[in-house]
């Protein structure tokens, strides 16, 4: 038997050459490693330059006016987790910033410990330039809520020479008109928090509170009382002066075969100004010479609070038991604004409305896939809609100061019952048959609704004793479908 044997030699250079490969790809391998467990850390800073004022370059920016303009973002992150991993640290924390010194700027701000509890704190800013090109006579400011015109204003006339009821401007009035920039400022602050109480039970908490700022264009429609003439409308910055506050709070249990979820949320908005106060521009003065001021009512306080429950079951290994309810009542009470003298015509009944409206929901489906093929379900649903508002007759004036009216408000309420079920076959790879039904029942009235009668202008205004706020008090529906649907590849199917 004879044996060869054979033998290679590397030369120094060929030997270094390896060696600085090896280098290279264990370097390499260590920075991906490091970049995925280490924290790379960053700073940045710049200026900004904007040739022209542009509302529609910065609408969302804030690079709306021409100059130079600071701009930084950061992120940075630390803690036990990044430096001492190896002897089993979780702990961490980060910090960013994003368009510093721009009105798009957002900071954000979080620690937290792995599988025990986290806080977080979010801020985000964000104007929205809608216009620097509005022009109005109107003295006051933008996102304020009182609007009057200069004392030697005067009438809106054809010649200019104060004969009301006619539309041409003179020079001085052309003269008065001044540049005023619409804008909203949205400023959203937001804390969440997070605790594991042990490997069932957990905690979180959401707070958001919510600061809008600024104005929209509205047009404001002067009443025909007071020697205006009715129907005289202005284009005029209608005030967004909101401060939204949103909780959310959940409770939630997981089980081996279970999870249920027990959480509250509430909504409470407020608004800066009931009312804007402006003046109308044409219209036959009354003694004085001086036309009154007109009254455009705003959004109203409102309250929501809400209770909810979820929760879902195994019954079996391929059999599911999910289902969700809730509890809800929204308040609204603000009192009436009072009305310029003749858009009433008998005083309100009451000083607010007192609204109050309950809503409950509850949903419960089954779904069992014991087959690969077959996949059936079952669904109950309820939703009601309870307006628990009073109903009172209201008696005023249109805009134009005529044409009486004689109304209740309509607190309708709502409750809808369903039953759905539904089955799935799948005959084979890209073919299955469906076949399902529904049945529902919708109902709907008033809790309350005002009757009685009054004489305006000779006519007589009223609803009987029993009358209800609608004509279709109820309502049912079944429905039953079928389908077969073949799927041929991804771009043709067929559905029947």
């Amino acid at each position: 038997m004879k044996t060869n044997q054979y033998s290679m030699r590397l030369s120094p250079v060929a030997i270094a050459v390896a060696l600085a490969l090896t280098a290279a790809t264990a370097y390499a391998d260590d920075s991906e490693v490091a970049a995925l467990t280490q924290p790379t850390n960053t700073v940045e800073v710049g200026v900004i330059q904007v040739s022209k004022d542009s509302a529609k370059f910065g609408e969302y920016t804030g690079l709306n006016q021409s100059g130079a303009y600071f701009v930084g973002n950061l992120n940075v992150r630390g803690g036990r987790a990044y430096t001492d991993k190896d002897n089993g640290g979780t702990q961490r924390w980060s910090i960013k910033a994003t368009d510093i010194g721009l009105t798009s700027r957002s900071v954000s701000a979080s620690t937290s410990e792995q599988g025990e509890w986290s806080i977080g704190l979010d801020y985000d800013e964000l104007r929205h330039n809608l216009s620097n090109g509005y022009q109005t006579p109107y003295l006051g400011t933008m996102g304020g809520n009182l609007y009057t015109l200069p004392s030697n204003f005067g009438l809106v006339t054809t010649s200019g020479t104060g004969a009301p009821g006619t539309n041409a401007l003179s020079a001085a009035q052309l003269a008065a008109f001044q540049g005023m920039d619409i804008a909203t400022t949205r400023k959203n602050t937001a804390v969440n928090a997070s605790l594991g109480i042990n490997s069932r039970l957990s905690l979180n908490f959401d707070y958001n509170h919510l600061d809008q700022t600024g104005a929209k264009l509205m047009g404001f429609g002067a009443a025909g009382v007071g020697g205006v003439s009715g129907e005289v409308v202005s284009i005029l910055p209608m005030p967004t002066n909101y401060k939204t506050d949103n909780i959310t709070l959940a409770l939630n249990w997981k089980g081996d075969q279970s999870h249920l979820t027990v959480g509250y949320f509430g909504s409470f908005f407020r608004n800066g100004f009931d009312r804007v106060g402006f003046q109308a521009y044409a219209g036959t003065p009354p003694a004085g010479g001086v036309l009154p001021m007109q009254t455009m009512t705003t959004a109203p306080n409102n309250d929501f609070n809400q209770l909810n429950l979820s929760g879902a079951y195994a019954l079996a290994p391929k059999t599911k038991l999910v289902g969700n309810f809730s509890y809800a009542q929204n308040t609204q009470n603000a009192s009436f604004v009072a009305p310029e003298a003749g858009t009433m015509v008998l005083p309100a009944p009451v000083a607010s409305l007192n609204g109050k409206v309950i809503n409950t929901h509850a949903d419960v489906k089954v779904t069992d896939q014991t087959t690969a093929q077959l996949t059936l379900s079952g669904a109950l649903k309820y939703d009601e809609r309870d307006n628990q508002t009073a109903s009172n007759m209201y008696n005023f004036n249109a805009i134009s100061g005529g044409n009486t009216a004689f109304y209740p408000n309509t607190p309708l309420s709502t409750k809808k019952s369903q039953l759905e079920l539904a089955g799935d076959y799948k005959i084979k790879a890209g073919q299955v048959f469906h076949a399902g039904y529904v049945h529902e029942d919708l109902n709907r009235w008033c809790n309350s609704y005002a009757t009685g009668s009054v004489t305006t202008s000779g006519a007589l205004g009223y609803y009987p004793a029993g009358a209800n706020c609608v004509v279709a008090k109820s309502s049912r529906d079944d429905r039953l479908d079928a389908s077969y649907r073949m799927k041929f590849n991804d771009d043709v199917d067929f559905k029947l």
